[in-house]
């Protein structure tokens, strides 16, 4: 909350009263007063109207204002820290924030943690509370494994700035590849037990599964591979039924 100032001149001795979520009287038998009210962070609207000894009220137009005491808040972009992005030729950065007196947003980026940082004027971010405000880059000139390092900052139309924290995304413009497949098939009495182990090239990986079907190319089902370092594996037991099997290690970036 913040106090307030309020001068007010009237033509002749009255009560002056306001009414806004509260109302009072600030003065009687006046023609001016000179003090300040106290309001809490956010929009208001007040009246002021004057009532003389005839009972006579002159009142003003309504005045809207906000409070603000608060510096805006950066809550969160809209790439974690550490990720990754395809690096298009129209890639997307945004920002939730709260604040309710916005005045301008500023978005900086550069290359490889090199360099000055590019800045961008952000217009027509809303005010509000976990708000939202986004800008697009051109990094289709970049190639695959180059490191975007990014922060958002908001200014508050009374002057107060937040930077947020600097993160880092990496282009990725490659699926993932797979290599050093090992293999072991135990024969059981009623049952065949694949044990299968495969590296995943890409860090990128966020899923890898197995997709078993018969050697007719029937499809038997998709086993998801368990990550363990930079290695997957999985232990599928096949059906009972004799039969010669075949499998095909997908992985999905």
């Amino acid at each position: 909350s913040a106090n307030v100032p309020v001068n007010i001149s009237i033509s002749e001795n009255s009560t002056l009263n306001y009414t806004e979520v509260a109302s009072g009287i600030l003065c009687t038998n006046c023609n001016f007063y000179n003090g300040s009210l106290n309001f809490t962070d956010g929009s208001h609207v007040i009246i002021f109207f004057a009532t003389d000894v005839a009972g006579n009220i002159a009142q003003n137009n309504s005045i809207n204002f906000t409070v603000d005491t608060t510096a805006p808040v950066i809550n969160s972009y809209n790439y974690a820290n550490a990720s990754y992005i395809t690096g298009n030729s129209s890639q997307r950065f945004g920002v939730n924030y709260t604040e309710i007196t916005v005045n301008n947003t500023r978005f900086y980026w550069r290359v490889n943690g090199t360099g000055k940082y590019n800045e961008i004027n952000l217009t027509g971010c809303a005010n509000g509370t976990n708000a939202y405000c986004e800008t697009s880059v051109d990094l289709s000139s970049y190639v695959h494994g180059t490191t975007i390092n990014f922060y958002f900052t908001i200014t508050d139309r009374g002057g107060r700035t937040t930077s947020g924290s600097a993160f880092d995304v990496m282009i990725n413009r490659q699926g993932p590849e797979v290599s050093d497949v090992v293999s072991d098939i135990v024969n059981g009495l009623n049952e065949q037990r694949f044990f299968i182990t495969a590296t995943i090239t890409d860090s990128t990986t966020v899923n890898a599964v197995v997709s078993f079907r018969y050697s007719n190319g029937a499809f038997i089902e998709n086993v998801t591979m368990q990550n363990s370092s930079t290695s997957y594996r999985v232990n599928w037991t096949a059906p009972t039924t004799p039969a010669n099997y075949t499998y095909n290690i997908i992985a999905t970036p």
